[in-house]
């Protein structure tokens, strides 16, 4: 039966019989989160102390930065991010691919309750390039990337191309001074964990001032979204 056929009910019954998911996680009860916490977890308090801090220090290691901050979403992490290098910076363009998610996932909330401007670079059907960069010539508060492009079924750019979009940015900040340049940022953060991914965490966002890496499987219950800089305050 056509699941346009199907009631509500009937699809997530179905659903609910499903063992292989392509996407996601599948279905997920409290009662099963609540049960994948360990019993000797060490609760924070407002966010400070206790497993947050714990995955603060871990994400932090793991990706080779000196500092990280929990946030309780992606979307406000990849945000305040922007906002934070936009008011530093003192510009309000934001360089990104045309099907970037924050572009077309969250209601252009970058521009309705920040003030920025989006400026898409390169084609929709493709990843984006240096070649795409080279022919913008607005000063830009940063270059956000995602990794991998989801929209696109995944793809990432060749590690040398990734290295040049990045160099281009700072080199705007004649390098002995990275405010002034244009700042780069990972978004997604899946491209370390993807099977096969090369170079290493470390060396894939090592190029980005700031990270915003959504919960991997392996933290399971303890904590959603992780934000990282080169300091924490970054955030």
């Amino acid at each position: 039966m056509p699941a346009e056929e199907m009631s509500l009910a009937e699809q997530r019954e179905l659903r609910d019989q499903c063992t292989v998911f392509l996407t996601g996680h599948g279905p997920v009860t409290a009662a099963r989160l609540l049960a994948d916490i360990p019993a000797d977890t060490v609760a924070d308090r407002y966010g400070s102390g206790g497993v947050v801090a714990e995955l603060e220090i871990e994400i932090g290691g793991l990706l080779g930065k000196p500092a990280a901050v929990f946030l309780p979403s992606g979307t406000m992490a990849q945000q305040s991010v922007l906002r934070v290098h936009a008011d530093r910076r003192q510009r309000r363009t934001v360089i990104f691919h045309p099907m970037c998610h924050l572009h077309t996932h969250e209601g252009e909330a970058y521009k309705r309750l920040h003030g920025l401007t989006g400026r898409p670079a390169g084609e929709p059907d493709r990843l984006m390039t240096i070649d795409d960069l080279t022919v913008i010539a607005e000063p830009a508060a940063a270059l956000l990337i995602e990794l991998p492009q989801r929209d696109l079924g995944g793809q990432q750019p060749d590690w040398e191309d990734l290295q040049a979009q990045v160099a281009l940015g700072v080199a705007e900040g004649h390098d002995h001074d990275r405010s002034r340049g244009t700042a780069s940022g990972a978004i997604g953060g899946r491209g370390h964990l993807q099977a096969g991914a090369r170079p290493g965490p470390r060396h894939h966002h090592r190029f980005a001032r700031t990270v915003a890496l959504p919960r991997p499987a392996a933290l399971q219950a303890r904590l959603a979204v992780t934000q990282l800089g080169h300091s924490i305050e970054c955030i």
